[in-house]
């Protein structure tokens, strides 16, 4: 009895596994399809098309695949890998010899020969190829920051229209990467800065929603941290290849516009006012009343000067004249990278790693200038000066209607300006502004693990949008606007010596500033033999 109990056991167990095995099956069928659904398989007469288009991309690729085979001698594990990917398994480039695929991303870095060679000849052709791939290595790092997007051959794929279409994909994710820091200071030389590959994987790439994907949400942070210290799933999320559009990102989106709007209204503001200030310049030079005009001031103011800036106050100018010249010119390769400008500014100032360090450098010395300014007004205010001549005052706009009649030729004269005009009242505020912005922003881009450990991620998107286009706008002003009211404007050119000085002559001063020059006569305090401190104390 027991001799037949077993072959029944037997029976049944294999039975019973045959349902297991034929039910494992079915669900892996199953899942299969359900992970399938939805994707689009593209047919063979799609895939010849996208071929056709590959080999446009990369049109070395005819040529060099014909020596895949001799790849695979010693590279038929990563080619196992690649055919498993989802390269891979999309069935591109299928009618290539095997191993042709492989040269989309490699070309063709040294000479191999198709044909089997052996003996010594093999043992010094071997020889070759590794001192060629030794010069193709040294090559591509040397000319690594005169790349372009089009020469990652991920980018040249993912941005073609047709084969976007073909397998569902956006096409966006290129031009979106290109405004990624990460790109930026890649093709400016900075080998440090990672490319598709280095977060998506190279041979074993898998889609962004697999889990073994280095990408995917689950393990983004960790792929981040590789180079960020610290960095968190909020960190990871600061990143990301979606397109800045209202529907998608509409706070980084209305962000953009503001400030776009608000540097090219500024720009014409101010560019307008300039080329008014110049046109009257020049109609007033043509005109014989006002060149009499223009002779009637005291002989003795000529020989005189106004003390205007104090040595901290000089300082302080200095220090932030330095500092935002010096993040502009830094600053400038970030916006530009493909430029042979912003290659020129690397290369001169010590490259790629050296540039961010000089630049971190000169904002934290921009901050400091600020909070040395602060300190100063309040030192000031607690010995006794109650009034900042710098707040604004309504005269000021009424000042700024009254010029603009007198430039369209509404009025004979310009308005008496007091102690500091609109104008520099305008420079000295607008510091304020971009100091806050840029400052701020720019400590949000320098610490990005410690920020997005107590804020969202979008405060880095929006700081990293905020420094960008608040840098543009201050540059507007700074180059534009203040340099013209203090170098090149008419009768002041080259410059105005107050910053370096200190001091300003007296019938300049007499003429830009008459309303506080008839204060100062009304107190008893402008004598064109005491000149050296008029009303004021340092």
């Amino acid at each position: 009895m027991k001799r037949l109990r077993v072959p029944l056991f037997r029976a049944k167990m294999r039975r019973l596994s045959s349902i297991a095995l034929i039910g494992l099956a079915v669900s892996a069928f199953l899942m299969t399809e359900i992970a399938g659904a939805g994707q689009k398989r593209p047919t063979d007469a799609e895939l010849d098309a996208v071929d056709q288009s590959i080999m446009k991309n990369f049109p070395y690729l005819a040529e060099y695949s014909s020596a895949g085979p001799r790849c695979l001698e010693c590279h038929a594990d990563i080619y196992q890998d690649t055919l498993q990917s989802i390269h891979g398994k999309s069935g591109i480039l299928r009618n290539l010899p095997k191993g042709g695929i492989c040269f989309v991303c490699h070309e063709n870095n040294h000479k191999i020969p198709v044909t089997p060679v052996e003996g010594s000849i093999k043992e010094k052709l071997n020889e070759e190829l590794k001192a060629e791939l030794q010069a193709a290595k040294q090559n591509h790092s040397q000319s690594h920051s005169k790349s372009t997007h089009q020469d990652i051959p991920c980018m040249r794929c993912h941005q073609d229209q047709l084969i976007a279409a073909t397998f569902g994909f956006s096409q966006h994710v290129p031009s979106e990467f290109e405004l990624t820091f990460h790109y930026r200071k890649a093709m400016l030389g900075d080998k440090r800065a990672p490319l598709c590959y280095d977060c998506h994987g190279t041979h074993s790439v898998v889609s962004v929603k697999d889990p073994s994907s280095p990408v995917n949400e689950l393990k983004k942070a960790k792929v981040c941290a590789r180079c960020h210290s610290g960095a968190n799933a909020t960190f990871a999320a600061t990143f990301d290849h979606r397109p800045i559009r209202p529907d998608s990102k509409p706070i980084e989106y209305w962000t953009i516009v503001m400030f776009k709007t608000l540097t090219l209204g500024t720009f014409l503001a101010l560019g307008l006012f300039i080329f008014l200030d110049v046109f009257t310049f020049i109609r007033q030079a043509l005109t014989p009343s006002h060149k009499k005009d223009l002779h009637h001031v005291e002989p003795a103011l000529k020989k005189k000067y106004v003390k205007r800036l104090g040595t901290h106050l000089r300082i302080q100018h200095f220090l932030m004249l330095a500092s935002v010249i010096t993040l502009s010119i830094t600053g400038w390769p970030l916006l530009e990278p493909n430029s042979s400008s912003a290659h020129a500014v690397i290369r001169a100032l010590g490259g790629p790693v050296a540039v961010p360090i000089i630049h971190r450098i000169a904002g934290i010395i921009m901050i400091g200038d600020m909070f040395y300014h602060l300190v100063f007004l309040y030192l000031r205010f607690r010995a006794g000066y109650r009034h900042h001549p710098m707040l604004p005052k309504p005269k000021d706009i009424a000042d700024l209607w009254v010029i603009m009649l007198f430039y369209v030729g509404l009025r004979k004269t310009k308005p008496k300006f007091e102690e500091f005009s609109f104008i520099e009242k305008f420079d000295y505020w607008a510091v304020f502004w971009g100091v806050a912005m840029m400052g701020v922003s720019g400590l949000v881009l320098m610490f990005p693990s410690v920020v997005t450990r107590l804020f969202p991620a979008l405060a880095v998107n929006l700081a990293s949008i905020v420094h960008a286009d608040e840098a543009l706008l201050a540059a507007t002003v700074l180059f534009i606007w203040h340099f013209y009211n203090v170098h090149l404007k008419p009768g002041i050119f080259p410059m105005n010596w107050a910053w370096l000085t200190g001091r300003m002559r007296a019938d300049i001063y007499e003429e830009e500033h008459g309303a506080h020059v008839q204060t100062l006569r009304k107190q008893g305090k402008w004598d064109p033999e005491k000149l050296e401190d008029p009303g004021k104390k340092d």
